[in-house]
């Protein structure tokens, strides 16, 4: 963990002793400071994981229907199923790595792919930048591209129902 991050962790730990009602005056308070306290963890989550995201051999990732924003570059060596989740890609500069399927895969950032397969079951929406290189990319679902797709790949469309290509 990063030197940030480690301060970052402090002041969690400093705020959620502080939140707990142990003064009488504070008793009347309700449930405001957890509301509050909750936004606060979260912003500070966002903080402190804003890294790369691995999946190790061996290891799975079942996100189930939440939706999963990386900033860094995202690596599956083990298993990644997706159910109903959707991957926003927000970094720049960043990798896909390995061999993916994705339900919505959402890229605002610039990503490269490098893995063998890359598969979307949902729909794909590029609004900033995804090189596919040589990986194969299959897609289940409507692409809708606003920003930069390039692919030197072979890119398969096998959707069972009518499928909309926005370029």
């Amino acid at each position: 963990m990063s030197m940030l991050g480690t301060i970052l962790l402090i002041v969690l730990i400093l705020i959620l002793v502080g939140a707990l009602p142990a003064w009488p005056h504070s008793q009347a308070w309700g449930y405001t400071p957890t509301g509050v306290l909750g936004l606060v963890i979260s912003i500070l989550l966002m903080l402190i994981f804003n890294g790369n995201l691995l999946i190790n051999s061996g290891a799975t990732l079942n996100p189930d229907s939440t939706i999963i924003t990386a900033l860094g570059n995202i690596t599956n060596n083990g298993t990644y199923s997706p159910g109903g989740s959707h991957m926003l890609l927000t970094g720049a500069s960043k990798s896909i790595i390995g061999n993916w399927t994705f339900y919505d895969l959402i890229v605002i950032g610039t990503y490269s792919a490098t893995g063998t397969t890359v598969t979307m079951s949902g729909d794909l929406n590029i609004s900033g930048s995804l090189n596919f290189n040589t990986t194969t990319a299959i897609l289940d679902g409507d692409l809708t591209n606003s920003g930069s797709l390039t692919s030197n790949g072979i890119a398969t469309f096998t959707g069972n129902r009518v499928q909309t290509i926005q370029l």
